[in-house]
C-alpha cells in the first residue's frame, strides 16, 4: 500500500485499513444476499434491512457501517434504487479494491489540503501585481486620452 496523505488509518492483520476491509465485508454481504432478480443491465440486486443485517451478522457497528457505506458510495460500487418498510434496495456495480478506496481518500485529500504561508503569499503578491497592473493601464488610458506621456 501507498503511502498516502492525512491521518493514518488503523489497519487489519493483512494491512488494509479497517474501514476498507469493512466496507469489503459489507459489499460481500450483499453480493451473497441478492434476490434472484436481477436490475437493469445485469446488475445483482441486494434488498433488506442492511443496517440492521450487517450489525447482527457482522458485528459492525451503525457508525462503522455508516462510514463503509460512504466509501462504497464514494467509489461508485453501489447505488441505491429503492427504499419501503421491508429495507433499502442496492444494485451491487462491482467489487472495488484497495486502491479504489485509496484513489478516492487521495482525491478528497487533495481537495481540502489547507494552502501552506508561502502558497497565500504567492497568492496576495499575485493579487496586488494584478491590481497594480489594473492600475498601470488605466493611467497609460487616460495619459493617451489627455496626450501626455
Amino acid at each position: 500500500m501507498a503511502n498516502l496523505p492525512g491521518p493514518t488509518l488503523e489497519t487489519d492483520g493483512e494491512g488494509v485499513p479497517l474501514v476498507y476491509a469493512r466496507a469489503l465485508q459489507i459489499y460481500d454481504y450483499m453480493l451473497a444476499n441478492v434476490e434472484d432478480s436481477v436490475f437493469e443491465n445485469d446488475y445483482q440486486q441486494y434488498k433488506g434491512r442492511i443496517t440492521d443485517e450487517v450489525h447482527s451478522e457482522l458485528g459492525i457497528t451503525p457508525s462503522q457501517y455508516s462510514r463503509s457505506m460512504e466509501l462504497l458510495k464514494s467509489v461508485i460500487a453501489v447505488q441505491q434504487v429503492g427504499r419501503s418498510n421491508e429495507g433499502s434496495q442496492w444494485i451491487l456495480l462491482y467489487r472495488p479494491t484497495v486502491e479504489d478506496f485509496e484513489a478516492v481518500r487521495e482525491e478528497r485529500f487533495r481537495k481540502r489540503k489547507r494552502p501552506s504561508k508561502q502558497d497565500i503569499q504567492q497568492q496576495r503578491i499575485a493579487d496586488i501585481t494584478q491590481v497594480l497592473q489594473a492600475h498601470e493601464d488605466r493611467i497609460s488610458e487616460l495619459e493617451r486620452l489627455y496626450g501626455q506621456d
